[in-house]
């Protein structure tokens, strides 16, 4: 019998690899968006774009500009992760751990509460009475992430700034945005009530703050992104919403030498008006969000020789207000200058260790 030739080896079979090209970008993006669109998330392509654009490590533009790039499997299991997460209500900007606000960017982390673009209603008020060149002292009380404090000494260079919290994480995270600014030696970061941690033989020219004032009853209500995942700490403002308010504004009022302004919800306008008044500050106003909403109300101290000015009728609102200076100097040099022991974020936070500003 002859022998058969031997039958040539059959081709290897296609990979499932070789069988679905790569996706691409642009094609990750559109289901991503799609995705988020389906369950309800509002801004849906904005969500999307900051997600893919973390988990890959590139700009908004980038994105755009290489949108046929095909991803590697590494890169989509670092997406899927990001968009895993969001479609459980994580906040986008905990996810990326990051949070543009006014001029600087700030790390955000779990049990911190995020900074918002309201809030940056009171930043420019503030900077509006806050001398440009000349120093001046800021408790920020309720800091969170150290958004308002760190933002306001970012902008004046002369200021310094205690920033006070209650809660540890967001101690922990100020301390980082402090060190992320390089303001360390302008900033201090303490924990404890209101401002019971700034003993009363330091100086403060401005409080501000942005406190809890959702009522109680409104907290199970919120969108899932706030209700789930900020710290209710920061949150619940008891059982009207104005608990915070009773307790800080007598103690604002009798700690400033200038002013004191607070954040406020839509509707608290005309009730936190009438409890700074009751708290004895002088030329109480309430200033309007850019969507015409009640955000602020600020009031200056009996004494007080600074006043706000307020922007030219011309001039379009930006994110960085204007610089006004105020009517008189903030120190007068026959009381002598200023001097600075201890300004350091990274003291201990305990009476004894903290800064002391002092007048030669």
């Amino acid at each position: 019998m002859s022998e058969q030739p031997p039958r040539p080896p059959s081709p290897p079979a296609a990979s499932s690899a070789a069988a679905t090209p790569p996706q691409t970008i642009g094609e990750v993006l559109h289901k991503t968006q799609r995705f988020f669109a389906e369950r309800g998330l509002d801004s849906p392509r904005a969500d999307a774009l900051l997600l893919i654009g973390h988990a890959l490590g590139l700009e908004r533009m980038q994105l755009l500009l290489h949108h046929d790039r095909p991803l590697t499997e590494s890169e989509l299991v670092a997406v899927r992760e990001g968009v895993r997460r969001r479609a459980r209500r994580e906040p986008t900007h905990l996810i990326i751990g990051e949070r543009g606000f006014y001029t600087v960017d700030l790390k955000v982390v779990p049990g911190v509460l995020l900074p918002r673009p309201d809030t940056e209603r009171l930043v420019e008020a503030a900077l509006q009475w806050l001398p440009k060149d000349a120093p001046a002292f800021v408790a920020d009380i309720g800091c969170g992430s150290g958004a308002i404090g760190l933002t306001l000494a970012h902008e004046r260079p002369q200021l310094r700034v205690y920033c006070v919290d209650l809660a540890a994480e967001a101690l922990a995270c100020t301390k980082e945005n402090v060190a992320r600014l390089g303001l360390a030696e302008r900033v201090a970061v303490l924990r404890g009530d209101l401002l019971t941690p700034i003993p009363a033989e330091r100086q403060i020219d401005v409080v501000v703050s942005n406190p809890p004032y959702i009522p109680s009853a409104d907290i199970a209500g919120l969108d899932p992104e706030v209700r789930d995942f900020e710290p209710h700490l920061a949150l619940d403002g008891g059982a009207d919403g104005l608990g915070v308010y009773r307790r800080l504004l007598p103690l604002a009022a009798g700690r400033a030498r200038e002013a004191v302004l607070v954040e406020i919800g839509w509707d608290q306008g005309a009730a936190v008006c009438a409890l700074a008044a009751e708290a004895g500050l002088q030329g109480v106003e309430l200033l309007k969000d850019y969507g015409g909403r009640d955000r602020v109300v600020r009031g200056w101290v009996r004494g007080a020789t600074w006043r706000p000015t307020p922007p030219a009728p011309d001039e379009a609102p930006t994110a960085r207000a204007p610089s006004l200076e105020p009517e008189a100097a903030p120190v007068d040099p026959a009381e002598g200058a200023l001097t600075l022991e201890l300004f350091h974020a990274e003291h201990d936070p305990e009476i004894d260790a903290l800064p002391v500003f002092v007048r030669d």
